[in-house]
């Protein structure tokens, strides 16, 4: 049995038609208070950014509404953006008449648990608040269907997969269904997504979106999109940047070193505090876990003074100096624990 899910006019022109077909996929479930959420997929540089913004173009378009004036403040491409944009698109009365929302590939720009995370959170946000504020249509945009945990996943209504080739990009655009003909094991499914064209002399006949043809979006919704990309990679490389800074200014920081340095010189008083503290095996010298926290120390710091001890006893020939501690012939002994009772070998 089919499921028909749209029912548009062909006239000639493929670009329009695809149009009025993602118009009315979107459209038919807002208009009924439900919301649609859209998932696009595809391997890099296949264009699913462009079909994603032609999906909000089209639609917005046929209700006659200029996305131009939209795309900064639906398209969201920082996780710091996810909570901030979703709620003024739910409830700021400049933003009234969007209704769409694109979480673009962030993965990009964020890691992946982060990524999830939002776009989970996002989902389940805009699915509870759609009946009670205003229906909305969620896009995004991700390489695999796997960077979407499985429950979000069974909320999806369109899954559009994206190639390119010589003739220009194309889609495949499936419905997700719940088989529960087993009601203790359902399973989720998706068909390939089927409605009706009525052709140029008034004929009717079914259609399936096993080939679907996007258009390349308008050029100013593409540098607004641009613009909106630059500055997101901007944010993350300045974070970056000032990563680094603290990085540096932790391992050279004098108060640091000099930190360090003195509890290296507190250890090296007497051989029974370095055992206490660390273990010296096959050349090196490790601070024990527990102490970490007794000296309040960072990780670099750890390191520092590791590198520290280890220099120290590498180079130390006047071990009798410690108490209970004789010479060791390091050729003949690969592992090597300061002790205050070792024996000469």
């Amino acid at each position: 049995m089919a499921h028909w899910r749209f029912l548009v006019k062909y006239d000639g022109d493929i670009i329009k038609t695809t149009k009025r077909i993602i118009h009315a996929l979107i459209v038919n479930r807002i208009k009924k208070h439900k919301p649609c959420v859209i998932c696009i997929v595809g391997k890099s540089g296949e264009g699913k950014s462009n079909v994603g913004l032609f999906i909000s173009d089209a639609t917005y378009e046929l209700e006659g509404i200029d996305f131009v004036d939209y795309v900064q403040p639906t398209v969201i491409m920082s996780a710091v953006e996810f909570g901030s944009k979703t709620r003024d698109i739910l409830r700021s009365p400049e933003l009234k008449k969007a209704f769409i929302i694109m979480i673009d590939e962030a993965k990009a720009t964020v890691n992946s648990q982060d990524w999830a995370t939002a776009v989970n959170r996002t989902i389940a946000m805009v699915n509870s608040l759609s009946r009670a504020i205003k229906p909305m249509a969620i896009i995004i945009v991700a390489q695999s269907l796997k960077d979407i945990d499985r429950a979000t996943r069974e909320t999806i209504d369109y899954y559009i997969k994206v190639t390119r080739d010589d003739d220009g990009g194309h889609a495949k655009i499936y419905e997700f269904w719940v088989d529960d003909r087993d009601l203790d094991r359902p399973k989720t499914k998706k068909r390939i997504v089927s409605g009706m064209i009525e052709n140029e002399k008034g004929n009717i006949q079914p259609y399936q979106l096993n080939k679907i043809t996007f258009g390349k979006v308008r050029k100013d919704v593409w540098n607004k999109y641009n613009g909106i990309m630059y500055e997101a990679k901007d944010k993350l490389i300045e974070a970056e940047f000032e990563n680094l800074d603290r990085y540096m200014q932790d391992k050279y920081s004098n108060k640091e070193i000099e930190r360090v340095v003195k509890i290296a010189e507190y250890l090296q008083e007497s051989p029974e505090q370095i055992n206490e503290y660390g273990t010296y095996k096959y050349g090196k010298w490790k601070l024990n876990k527990e102490f970490k926290t007794h000296f309040n120390l960072s990780d670099l710091q750890v390191k520092e003074l590791q590198i520290n001890l280890t220099k120290y006893l590498q180079g130390s020939k006047e071990r009798n100096r410690f108490d209970g501690d004789v010479s060791l012939n390091e050729g003949q002994i690969t592992e090597k624990i300061i002790l205050g009772d070792t024996n000469e070998k």
